[in-house]
């Protein structure tokens, strides 16, 4: 505007409306060809410049849907409202050589960021080739992919599974009430015991997303960074049926695996004779001195006419069979001990990957209140948007401009309505 470069996202809505009032008053021009330039507004709700007249020679076509431009107009106004410096479609070239160009590129201090919303697909290979030349660039990019599984808060597939800290990525969908919103996003909960209960899935709306995320408010946990696996076992209260005197069994083996932080206990659990001779020998070096009960044995049943692993009495040496086992599981005097804190054995990891998730602060509001003003309906979809000076608007205060595409025809009919009362 006048030789100075702005954004359209310096302006609030009221402004912007000033500034289309105001059009006649300035020289408006593209940077990317010099053309002369207009002042628009999507029906999603989008702020942005457009060339006047079509240019084939211009070297930056359009070819962005509007829910991706209405996505960096919401991710570039927030920084910038947070004392970033923000430029859209930024290029530079790698020290290697390699260009790059950024959706949203963004700077404060010492740190340099960009953020690539991809609504269109792209493959795993693709966003960790373009993550390295970000990475040589010396700049820190997080990935919004398209959310192709509307409502879900965990969509990534493929390998957008295997989440690493290198590549932040996350998923973003324009929802049924006109909001754009950020999944694969969770929060902890401490009262969780299995590891389907440890995390609570969240989503987040995008400007919202932005600043916790901006302030530095997401932590990265790694899945499995301990190979190994440990033990716990149920006790079982007894009487033994040839001397009657009161005895202590093994019931269940519990295993556990350090994931995320917690010792989470995996299903299903096992009985002794399910377990390795190696993990019975275990038992009985760590447990059974501790809980005072018979060492874990082979022994003969002349009821089942063959040998198995058992309990026994510590008084008369009887066996216990399965019987006094699979008939007490759920006594309410039985009780787990505590996880043994020595590992019991080594798994086998699938990946070599530094796998995890990436976790909101849990201090915050899981559904914190959002900003009307990010809510744009898009109330004619199938309409194609007009230029700003046939679009009709609407000003609510409460929550920012609501902008329709309505036809000239029906806008002055619908105004005729509302001043005689339809006559």
């Amino acid at each position: 505007m006048n030789e100075e470069k702005i954004y359209s996202f310096h302006f609030s809505p009221e402004q912007w409306i000033k500034l289309k009032c105001e059009y006649k008053q300035h020289v408006f021009r593209m940077p990317c060809c010099g053309a002369k330039a207009l002042l628009k507004t999507s029906a999603l709700g989008t702020q942005f410049f457009a060339h006047k007249t079509k240019s084939e020679s211009c070297p930056s076509p359009a070819l962005e849907t509007r829910e991706h431009l209405f996505a960096k107009y919401l991710i570039s106004r927030t920084l910038f409202e947070m004392g970033w410096q923000v430029e859209t479609e930024k290029k530079g070239i790698t020290p290697q050589g390699k260009a790059w160009i950024a959706d949203i590129y963004t700077e404060k201090g010492r740190a340099k960021m960009a953020v690539e919303v991809q609504w269109s697909p792209q493959s795993y290979e693709e966003t960790t080739l373009r993550q390295q030349i970000y990475k040589d660039a010396g700049i820190r990019c997080v990935w919004l992919l398209r959310d192709l599984k509307d409502g879900h808060n965990n969509a990534l597939t493929g390998d957008y599974r295997f989440r690493t800290k290198d590549i932040p990525v996350f998923t973003l969908a324009k929802t049924k009430d006109g909001a754009m919103r950020v999944h694969n996003i969770y929060q902890v909960n401490e009262k969780g015991i299995h590891l389907a209960e440890k995390f609570q899935p969240v989503s987040l709306e995008l400007t919202t997303f932005i600043r916790h995320l901006f302030n530095g408010r997401f932590s990265f946990i790694l899945r499995n960074n301990d190979p190994n696996q440990y033990m716990s076992v149920q006790l079982i209260n007894d009487t033994c049926w040839r001397c009657r005197r009161s005895i202590v069994i093994v019931g269940q083996v519990y295993y556990h695996q350090n994931l995320y932080g917690w010792l989470i206990k995996l299903w299903p659990s096992r009985t002794i004779r399910e377990i390795s001779l190696m993990d019975v020998d275990f038992i009985n070096q760590y447990f059974q001195p501790a809980f005072h009960f018979a060492k874990l044995s082979k022994r003969y049943s002349k009821t089942e006419k063959t040998d198995y692993m058992a309990n026994s009495c510590p008084h008369c040496n009887a066996i216990m069979g399965k019987f006094f086992e699979e008939n007490m599981y759920d006594d309410p005097s039985t009780i787990e001990t505590p996880i043994c804190t020595i590992a019991c054995s080594t798994m086998q990891t699938d990946t070599q990957m530094a796998v995890g998730q990436w976790i909101l602060d849990s201090t915050l509001p899981a559904t914190p209140d959002t900003n009307g003003i990010n809510y744009f309906k898009d109330e004619n979809p199938s309409e194609t948007p007009v230029d700003y000076l046939e679009e009709g608007y609407e000003h609510e205060h409460t929550v920012g401009v609501k902008l329709t595409t309505i036809s000239k025809q029906a806008e002055v009919k619908s105004l005729l309505a509302h001043l005689f009362g339809g006559r």
